[in-house]
């Protein structure tokens, strides 16, 4: 079995406590369409991250 490092841990939490953070502003307010394809997007390439690490930690166990 294989040790994880701390910063790839941390990294991974810091990631979803954006996520989720984000989550819940956009929630809350409301956006003008063009704001809100940006967020779309900015959300979907912090997935895509969100996945990879989550990929990296699989392999690494």
């Amino acid at each position: 079995m294989s040790v994880v490092s701390g910063s790839s841990l941390k990294e991974l939490i810091n990631w979803y406590k954006i996520d989720t953070s984000q989550e819940k502003r956009s929630a809350e307010t409301e956006q003008k369409p063009v704001q809100e394809r940006r967020e779309t997007s900015t959300r979907m390439e912090r997935n895509k991250y969100w996945n990879e690490g989550k990929e990296v930690l699989k392999r690494s166990l």
